[in-house]
């Protein structure tokens, strides 16, 4: 009896164990596993992100190269034109004043500024630069009017002495005028005024305008319809 009964529990107990192995089986069957494609998939999304990011990187990198190189040459474009406005200024001084020791008077000084090459007649029509010097001398005199004299004078694009202006400062005074161009859609422009020096170490001209003018138009259309009505 004590031998059967042995037996029964021996194979109670071992079926116990049967279904305990077999439920962790499942259980383990049952569990995500990540595997080696899981993995491979996940690192070349990495890869593939990382790559989008560093083209990203270059590209944004080579448009402020481009944007930076554009910017350099148009400056570097600018100071090369004010240093010709400069010289022409200088020469435009060194002709007056020997203008001046030989001009006989006021009205000869001035005859014979009219004829420098530089010399342009503000009111004719034909001038390329027609309208920016009737804006310029139109804005000179309403300055002058109110601030009394804002114009610069001397021998150099910066402003000399107040208190050294010439005796003769008027609108029919000849124009010189001088441009350069800078890049493919602006030039720059110094115009000038001829003054009869009240001595000789008077100033001989004035400065009225020294700018950047662009040499195309542009047309902007601002006819589109963006609510959609007809």
């Amino acid at each position: 009896m004590d031998f059967r009964n042995s037996q029964n529990l021996s194979a109670i107990e071992y079926a116990i164990e049967s279904e305990q192995e077999a439920a962790a089986q499942n259980s383990r069957r049952h569990r995500f596993h990540l595997g080696s494609g899981a993995a491979l998939i996940l690192m070349t999304v990495i890869i593939i992100s990382l790559l989008c990011f560093a083209a990203l990187s270059i590209v944004s990198a080579q448009a402020d190269s481009r944007l930076t190189n554009r910017y350099a040459e148009q400056t570097s474009a600018y100071y090369a034109a004010q240093n010709l406005g400069v010289e022409f200024t200088a020469r435009v001084d060194a002709d007056l004043k020997a203008l001046y020791e030989t001009a006989s008077g006021e009205s000869d000084y001035f005859e014979g500024a009219r004829r420098f090459s530089a010399c342009v007649d503000p009111s004719d029509e034909t001038s390329p630069w027609h309208s920016q010097l009737q804006n310029i001398l139109a804005n000179t005199a309403s300055v002058s009017k109110t601030t009394g004299d804002s114009t610069e004078k001397g021998t150099s694009l910066r402003s000399a002495d107040p208190s050294s202006a010439a005796s003769t400062q008027k609108e029919e005074n000849p124009v010189l005028v001088f441009s350069s161009p800078m890049t493919d859609t602006q030039e720059y422009l110094l115009v000038l005024r001829v003054l009869y020096p009240a001595s000789a170490d008077a100033p001989r001209y004035e400065v009225l305008s020294s700018r950047i003018l662009p040499t195309v138009s542009y047309d902007y259309n601002s006819s589109l319809d963006v609510l959609g009505h007809s």
